[in-house]
């Protein structure tokens, strides 16, 4: 049976491993993010703030139930950005979104929800493959990332032998 605390902390190592090569790749291999990578970095941003909560806390009974709900919420979220951004760069290149202005430009002039919005749908540069490895772009590899550390963790907080069934009604 996994322990939640030891996941959590290497779930946090994780992310901070994954941003930091993100910011080497941007600011070393001079590899300019799209937006929907920009909204991807946050998304590991939160997994390692909650990754490093749920470590210190180690919840029990119900607490461990609002985790999986954080967790999941975020596995999909992530997911479901790093989905959309596979989908663009498997686009024909006549059926690609055209490339729009940067994300500090929509930054000044729009409100934050629609700067969201917009960098979710995605842009021209989303649709570039510019870095692969073992033929796999940045969002596939992201996508994966995502989908196991999710998996691990909610794993380890459902399947711990401390928590029983009758814990959920006490």
């Amino acid at each position: 049976m996994l322990n939640p605390r030891p996941v959590c902390i290497l779930g946090l190592l994780v992310c901070v491993g994954l941003l930091a090569y993100a910011f080497y790749m941007e600011h070393v291999l001079l590899i300019e993010p799209c937006p929907l990578c920009w909204l991807q970095r946050f998304v590991f941003a939160g997994f390692a703030v909650v990754f490093l909560i749920c470590a210190i806390q180690n919840p029990g009974g119900w607490g461990r139930y609002v985790y999986v709900l954080v967790f999941g919420v975020l596995t999909a979220l992530g997911a479901g950005l790093a989905s959309r951004h596979l989908w663009l760069q498997s686009l024909p290149p006549e059926a690609q979104p055209e490339c729009g202005v940067g994300v500090g430009y929509m930054m000044d002039i729009k409100p934050l929800v629609d700067v969201i919005a917009w960098a979710a749908r995605g842009t021209g540069e989303c649709a570039q493959i510019q870095w692969t490895y073992l033929g796999i772009s940045i969002p596939g590899w992201t996508l994966m990332a995502f989908v196991l550390l999710g998996a691990t963790v909610i794993v380890s907080l459902i399947r711990n032998p401390r928590l029983r069934r009758r814990d959920i009604f006490r």
